[in-house]
């Protein structure tokens, strides 16, 4: 007999994750003045430094997240369905602000559409 758990297993190690695509996820980095500050071309050097995390390892410390796959916007859904029947999804990227302050940049259907296929998603970070 199959279990649901072993299915979640099988399918939590059939995704596989792309590092982001920063020059394209500039337009959300750009919303903080930290990284306008530095401009785009820093802001790829720093990002392409950061490091993988699981969101269970920094879930309490991450703001500006919105699990509620539902309510979001149908297209970006739409885009997550097709990447994760694929099972290659771009990692989404938080910014580490401090030790326990965290930010979601970009990503946040990705992270909301693997939390509810019960995936624990990699995460790119990047420490300012």
């Amino acid at each position: 007999m199959i279990k649901l758990i072993d299915i979640l297993k099988e399918i939590n190690n059939t995704i596989q994750y792309r590092k982001p695509n920063f020059k394209k996820e500039w337009m959300e980095a750009n919303r903080y003045p930290e990284f306008q500050e530095m401009g785009k071309e820093k802001w790829i050097e720093l990002a392409q430094q950061g490091s993988i995390t699981k969101l269970s390892k920094i879930k309490s410390v991450l703001s500006n997240v919105d699990l509620d796959f539902d309510s979001l916007e149908d297209e970006k859904k739409e885009r997550f369905e097709k990447a994760f029947e694929k099972g290659i999804i771009e990692m989404p990227i938080a910014v580490k602000f401090e030790e326990n302050e965290y930010d979601l940049v970009a990503g946040n259907t990705r992270v909301a559409g693997l939390v509810k296929n019960n995936i624990d998603p990699n995460i790119w970070v990047v420490a300012l």
